[in-house]
């Protein structure tokens, strides 16, 4: 049995929210940046043989950057999306998924609101296992068999090894 990769895919997502931060009501939005990005495979549905339909939920911790009173705080808020993506996922294949790359950005508003749209790459893979054939030769794997010389091959390297030696020998007289 091997390992096998049997589909990847990297998918961009965008998604745009808003998001209430009552900090704000006091303080200037400077920025997010992202500080955990996980996803979860939620649902997989067979569309046809060769391709399944899969729902990926991504979720998200984003820190908002606000300066109150010349002092900067952070806001750690939560953001929960589902995305949907196809697949080939052959039978007791099973599907994982990572994101990649998330970034923000952010955009404040009236009423304490920030709109933020999010930015990252999802890449997902089917792996499993699956038999796989090795041929045998007198058994032993093709490519790992060692090659079988004859008595008669045997004794003519051995000469031609000595043959060489000797011719090596009379150079290294000669040069001398």
């Amino acid at each position: 049995m091997a390992n096998r990769i049997f589909d990847v895919r990297r998918q961009e997502v965008t998604h745009t929210t808003e998001l209430p931060i009552p900090l704000l009501e006091s303080g200037v939005l400077l920025g997010c940046e992202i500080t955990q990005a996980q996803c979860f495979i939620c649902q997989i549905e067979e569309t046809d043989n060769t391709r399944n339909t899969i729902q990926i939920q991504v979720a998200l911790k984003i820190a908002y950057m606000i300066k109150t009173q010349c002092q900067v705080t952070h806001v750690v808020k939560p953001l929960v999306f589902t995305t949907t993506a196809n697949l080939s996922i052959p039978e007791n294949a099973t599907v994982s998924c990572v994101v990649q790359n998330p970034t923000c950005e952010s955009t404040q508003l009236e009423n304490n609101f920030v709109v933020t749209t999010v930015h990252a790459f999802i890449q997902l893979q089917s792996t499993g296992t699956e038999p796989i054939v090795i041929p045998f030769v007198a058994s032993c794997p093709v490519g790992l068999c060692p090659t079988n010389l004859t008595a008669g091959e045997v004794q003519d390297t051995n000469n031609s090894s000595n043959k060489n030696a000797t011719a090596d020998n009379v150079n290294n007289d000669i040069k001398e």
